[in-house]
């Protein structure tokens, strides 16, 4: 098995939203999840692009 942990998400939240949306109650969150579901389809699709298959999901908070 297999576990990543992107230890960067507010960093990439900041850069694509700016610093006020990232910082505003609650929003963060939000991205948060937007940002894990994005990497989850980028591994799925490259691993699957190599013949790979993998069950790739998140972890309840």
């Amino acid at each position: 098995m297999i576990t990543i942990a992107i230890t960067n998400v507010q960093d990439i939240v900041e850069k694509q939203k700016g610093w006020i949306v990232a910082n505003v109650v609650g929003a963060f969150v939000d991205l948060e999840e937007r940002v894990e579901e994005i990497v989850i389809e980028k591994l799925r699709a490259a691993l699957a692009a190599e013949g790979v298959e993998a069950v790739i999901q998140r972890r309840p908070a």
